[in-house]
Parts: C-alpha cells; sequence; structure tokens
C-alpha cells in the first residue's frame, strides 16, 4: 500500500475494537507513503475534524475551497469514522469526497470500532 498508494487494497476500511492497533497502523502506512514518495499529500485526521473543517467551510463560504483540499491529495486516512454517523450532510460530503478520491486514484483508508453496516446512515 504504501508503495503504490491508490492502488491496490483501495480503499481500505480497518475496524476492531478500542486498542488493537488500528490508528498505529493508519499511522504506519501514512509514515511509510511520506518515506517513499517525500512529496506526496498525505493527510491524516480524526473523522471529527473533518466534519469541523467542512461546517467551518460552510459558514465561512468557502465549500468549495474544502473541497478543492480534500480531493487533491494522494492520500486520506480518517479514523474512526463511526463519527459520521447520524451527520447525514457530512456522510454526504464525504461520499463526494470518497468518490473523487476513488476515480484519481488516491488512497483512501478508514477505521472504525464498528463493522459499516453497523454506522448509522442519519
Amino acid at each position: 500500500m504504501a508503495d503504490n498508494p491508490g492502488g491496490a487494497y483501495n480503499p481500505l476500511f480497518l475496524y476492531g475494537g478500542t486498542g488493537l492497533g488500528k490508528t498505529h497502523l493508519l499511522h504506519a502506512v501514512g509514515n511509510g507513503i511520506m518515506a517513499r514518495k517525500p512529496n506526496a499529500k498525505v493527510v491524516y485526521m480524526h473523522s471529527e475534524r473533518f466534519v469541523q473543517d467542512m461546517v467551518k467551510a460552510l459558514q465561512n463560504n468557502a465549500i468549495e475551497e474544502f473541497k478543492r483540499y480534500y480531493r487533491s491529495v494522494d492520500a486520506l486516512l480518517i479514523d474512526d469514522i463511526q463519527f459520521f454517523a447520524n451527520k447525514e450532510r457530512s456522510q454526504e460530503e464525504f461520499f463526494h469526497t470518497f468518490n473523487a478520491l476513488l476515480e484519481g486514484n488516491q488512497q483512501i483508508i478508514l477505521t472504525s470500532d464498528r463493522y459499516p453496516k453497523e454506522i448509522n446512515g442519519r
């Protein structure tokens, strides 16, 4: 994955209980990408930060800049994606960002303490 971001295992969804090393693995992959491609734009964040950035962009009429930023990364690594549960607007924006990154062969890695079907959409 670190050798060929956006190739095999894209997107990658890691789930498991708290304290099992998902965040550590996420950091390791991000660091591996940066070690192999120092100019790569790798964004690691907690899902709440994505939501906060989106809300701030909406409040400041800067949603297009928000979209450009997140859709221009080489690798987007988001921890604790379960916090998107019941945040319909955030889920919608992430859905479009996710699809844009996939179409551009940019790496997406997500972690959660829940299986995807257990994360509520509304």
